[in-house]
């Protein structure tokens, strides 16, 4: 893995200049050899271009400073240069850096400056074909009862909201070329789709649709979609198609032949989609429509989608707009959870909150959800603190078992018959915060097998991932 900064301004030139440089998540090692096009709107979204690459020689690696010296490729914009990151905000993804030249080398000689870092001119190509007939129709969030409503006016109109990429298909009569929102041409990611003759006719036409993949259980997945959507290498995309095929879903349309059809009622250009893919191919189908709303949403529950789009079966194609005419409702699942416990933070947030563990109430105590330390900015992480500290309690989160008493077992004992000792492990305290009494220098070990201590938290709740002198 790569561990990442984002660096909007380039290596400083000079020792006088920093950069700004924020943490970002760590990157699969596949990232760094890949240069392409990555949907906006989508994590990362636009052009990928390598600037420079090559090694780096480590010299000082802390939570809070990193310096070492980079060595670009034979000819490359970096060269060879000492740089350091110092933390000043923040710890962990999206912390704050800043990135300094240092002003001598390894060694102790004077660095040369370097050139300043320009913006290459690598904005995404406008696609001969991009005009206002492939910017799509975007929706309007709403609740569920403001869609019932405009149903009851328009007459109810109610689809699938598919959780994948939108992608607006160009078919000429041989070949489906597929863009995504922002323009880009991502045909060669879905060769199943593109690859060969789609079955859509001899007439060309402009369509809306959607490229998902879909679980074991057949319901659309963005997470397995991932693994597709920013491959661009041939061989890549053909060794992970294997495992991730994708469909196209089409919902609507916006030419056909040489007519612009957007100005037509959806109703209409819905009856021209369906004539359009009557001889498709597998993996392009267009989604039912559903006449009642209450039971698209019951039935998008029932399956675990993402929601429903409720449209005005009079409506227009607007390009490029978004519109109350088409009403997306998406279904959100929740779940109470308790705090049970805290971990203790390490490194940047010594002394503070790493982790909350989560738990369900249930009839045996609380069964464990998880634990979340992520997305905790500073103030957060000290507001939490504030709150939990008069709840801390001197026991587990959940009562013990009446057998649960002290137990007595050997630490530390080496197999050459060092000296050892005994822990003793006390009600409401973790084994690893127990005194530890030594035996005598020729005491003889007791053979009597030793008691183990059953954790106090369900056999759910993972033993050794809580502090119970943090429990509240």
């Amino acid at each position: 893995m790569f561990v990442s900064w984002a660096v909007p301004r380039g290596v400083p030139p000079t020792s006088g200049r920093n950069s700004l440089a924020v943490m970002t998540e760590d990157h699969p090692l596949e990232y760094g050899s890949f240069e392409g096009a990555i949907p906006r709107g989508e994590y990362g979204g636009g052009s990928v271009t390598i600037w420079d690459d090559g090694r780096y020689d480590p010299e000082k690696w802390r939570d809070d400073e990193v310096i070492f010296t980079a060595h670009g490729r034979p000819g490359g914009p970096l060269g060879t240069v000492r740089l350091a990151l110092i933390r000043t905000q923040g710890a962990g993804e999206k912390s704050s850096w800043l990135l300094h030249r240092t002003k001598t080398d390894a060694d102790g000689r004077v660095q040369s400056d370097g050139a300043p870092v320009a913006a290459s001119d690598q904005a995404d190509p406008e696609p001969a074909h991009r005009a206002a007939a492939v910017a799509p129709m975007l929706s309007t969030a709403a609740k569920p009862s403001v869609a019932r409503a405009a149903a009851e006016r328009w007459g109810a109109w109610a689809e699938v909201k598919w959780d994948g990429i939108r992608a607006l298909g160009v078919w000429d009569g041989h070949a489906l070329r597929l863009f995504a929102r922002s323009g880009t041409d991502i045909t060669a990611r879905y060769p199943e789709l593109t690859g060969h003759d789609a079955g859509l006719g001899e007439t060309s036409a402009v369509v809306d649709g959607e490229v998902i993949a879909l679980d074991a259980a057949g319901r659309p997945s963005f997470t397995r979609l991932q693994s597709r959507m920013h491959l661009t290498g041939a061989r890549q995309i053909a060794a992970e198609r294997a495992h991730t095929p994708v469909r196209y879903h089409m919902f609507d349309v916006l030419a056909v032949g040489d007519e612009d059809v957007a100005a037509r009622p959806l109703r209409e250009r819905r009856r021209l989609l369906e004539r359009l893919v009557r001889e498709a191919i597998d993996e392009i189908a267009v989604p039912p429509v559903f006449d009642d709303v209450d039971d698209a949403l019951a039935t998008a529950q029932r399956l675990r989608l993402e929601g429903i789009v409720v449209k005005n079966p009079a409506s227009r194609y607007r390009r490029g707009q978004r519109s109350d005419d088409w009403l997306k409702v998406k279904l959100t699942r929740t779940q109470e959870v308790v705090i049970g416990a805290i971990r203790p933070g390490r490194g940047g947030r010594s002394g503070s909150i790493g982790s909350l563990l989560l738990g369900i109430p249930g009839p045996d105590g609380l069964r464990y959800a998880g634990r979340v330390g992520s997305g905790f900015s500073d103030s957060v992480l000290a507001r939490l603190q504030e709150l939990l500290e008069p709840l801390r309690k001197r026991r587990e989160p959940v009562r013990r078992r009446a057998a649960d008493r002290c137990a007595r077992r050997p630490v530390g004992a080496s197999a050459a018959g060092g000296r050892g000792g005994v822990r003793r492990v006390q009600p409401g305290r973790h084994p690893a915060s127990c005194p530890v009494a030594r035996p005598a220098a020729r005491q003889v070990p007791r053979r009597r097998a030793p008691r183990v201590l059953t954790p106090a938290v369900p056999s759910h709740f993972p033993a050794k991932s809580y502090d119970p002198a943090h429990c509240t």
